[in-house]
């Protein structure tokens, strides 16, 4: 999957961009969202007492920080303004965070910036935020839209966790486009490598 592949893939844009349906947050997590749109098990997530709950402040300022970026031009090699601040809000907030962003982006309109988001935090390495990355990620292989199917894989890819082999399969095997299939078998590939290189105890 090339760097470039959502700024360049034109064939992907004949696909209706607008209608991104997105999966519910985990079962400790949710309310009334239903199970029934889930293509594939979810991560698990850590034990907690009780529901986390976001502040109404930080989801201002997560919603606030989409909204500057509506504008911005990404071009890869290039840490983009939005990667620098969701970072940074990450870092400080950790799950409280990535629970606002994961609502913020199920009710996202604009693919591109829900795309560079899955990048985002794939390209991210930080051990207690990883598994709830790695939902949010996983989340995207079943978007209407092949942009952020598309960030999903490279996302997954940047993460490295072969944990994901199995979705990732399932993601292929019902990925309409030829290009990205093709594109998610190599990541399987790359992972299935990265499995066998790695001895269990160093998982």
């Amino acid at each position: 999957m090339s760097g470039t592949a959502i700024q360049s893939r034109d064939s992907y844009r004949s696909e209706s961009e607008a209608a991104t349906t997105l999966n519910p947050l985990p079962r400790e997590h949710q309310t009334s969202l239903p199970q029934s749109a889930l293509t594939f098990t979810p991560v698990a997530f850590p034990n907690s007492t009780a529901d986390p709950q976001t502040s109404p402040t930080l989801a201002h300022e997560i919603e606030t920080i989409f909204a500057r970026a509506t504008d911005e031009e990404f071009e890869d090699g290039i840490q983009s303004e939005l990667a620098r601040q969701l970072t940074t809000i990450i870092e400080r907030h950790g799950k409280e965070a990535l629970l606002s962003i994961a609502t913020i982006l199920k009710k996202e309109s604009d693919s591109t910036l829900e795309a560079q988001t899955l990048r985002i935090l794939g390209r991210m390495r930080s051990h207690h935020t990883h598994n709830l990355r790695l939902w949010l990620i996983k989340r995207g292989l079943t978007s209407s839209s092949v942009l952020v199917r598309d960030a999903a894989g490279l996302g997954l890819s940047s993460l490295g966790d072969p944990s994901v082999i199995s979705t990732l399969r399932e993601a292929a095997c019902r990925e309409p486009y030829t290009e990205l299939r093709e594109d998610l078998e190599r990541i399987i590939s790359g992972l299935e490598r990265t499995s066998r290189a790695v001895p269990p105890y160093h998982r």
